[in-house]
């Protein structure tokens, strides 16, 4: 629940955001191994809680009936550039690789030697989602027989604000198209839009805008003007999410965009809005 939640946060952020090590650039920021035990630590407590091993950690996978709702994370895997939005839908494309429902298409592409989404270590993925570049070192998955990828934050993508992405996962539908042995998505919901169907809390960390001046920005090393640039881009990224998910839906509290668009009330691009939603992420500039 939420308030375990915040008890969490305060208690492993101190932990692991501290102390900042030496030779910042050539190592991570922060230590990797100390995030590591801090999530091996929390799930163990929580198993020690429901009486089981605290020490079988691993054991807890995507598959398991501990976790007692829906669950995605997105995290970045870099050495193919691709994003890697996983859940713990039983019908979700790569969740088994013996499962009816995909077999055509596994059979049809010789994709059967995978390892399932369903058994990754639920520790790994969370440690992956958070792994922020420069800040934590990412994390090593083993995905099929002598073959790893390598994953990072999900924050190092367009979808650090994930809400767009998950509407995709959630209503994406197969009209016609022989995708399974059912008419379901690569994603497994085909879930019915509508206002009174759907609704999306969003909570944001907090927002501020990168601002320089003109004149300084000019005079800065190339390298610097290329990091610069590169965090415009993760702002525009959750900007563009915000944009089409208000666009898509009529907030009841509307979250300000810019000069232009202001909170886009009373715009859509829909008449019926396709469901509920609400962003709450506070700007961090002094004078908002």
């Amino acid at each position: 629940d939420v308030d375990r939640i915040e008890k969490l946060y305060r208690k492993l952020a101190p932990e692991v955001f501290s102390q900042r090590r030496l030779l910042q650039g050539i190592y991570s920021r922060f230590d990797t191994d100390a995030f590591e035990r801090a999530i091996r630590a929390t799930l163990g407590e929580y198993l020690a809680g429901v009486g089981r091993n605290p020490k079988d950690v691993d054991g807890i996978r995507m598959k398991s009936e501990l976790l007692g709702t829906g669950l995605a994370l997105v995290t970045k895997r870099i050495d193919t550039g691709s994003v890697w939005v996983l859940t713990n839908n039983s019908k979700a494309k790569y969740w088994s690789n013996d499962s009816e429902l995909w077999r055509q298409h596994h059979e049809a592409r010789d994709s059967g030697k995978f390892y399932p989404n369903s058994d990754y270590q639920l520790a790994k993925l969370v440690q992956a989602s958070a792994s922020a570049p420069f800040y934590l070192d990412g994390v090593e998955i083993e995905i099929e027989p002598d073959t790893f990828g390598h994953f990072l934050d999900g924050g190092a993508s367009p979808f650090n604000n994930p809400s767009q992405e998950l509407f995709l996962m959630a209503t994406l539908k197969s009209f016609g198209r022989s995708w399974s042995t059912e008419d379901v998505s690569p994603f497994g919901f085909n879930w019915k839009t509508g206002a009174g169907n759907l609704m999306m809390l969003s909570l944001g960390t907090g927002i501020w805008r990168h601002k320089i001046d003109a004149k300084a920005f000019g005079s800065k090393w190339a390298a610097s003007k290329a990091a610069h640039a590169l965090m415009g881009i993760m702002h525009d990224a959750a900007k563009h999410s915000e944009i089409w998910m208000q666009a898509i839906s009529e907030p009841r509290h509307s979250h300000e965009i810019d000069g232009n668009l202001l909170d886009l009330r009373d715009l859509r691009i829909v008449q019926e809005p396709l469901l509920q939603y609400r962003r709450i992420n506070p700007r961090l500039e002094r004078d908002w």
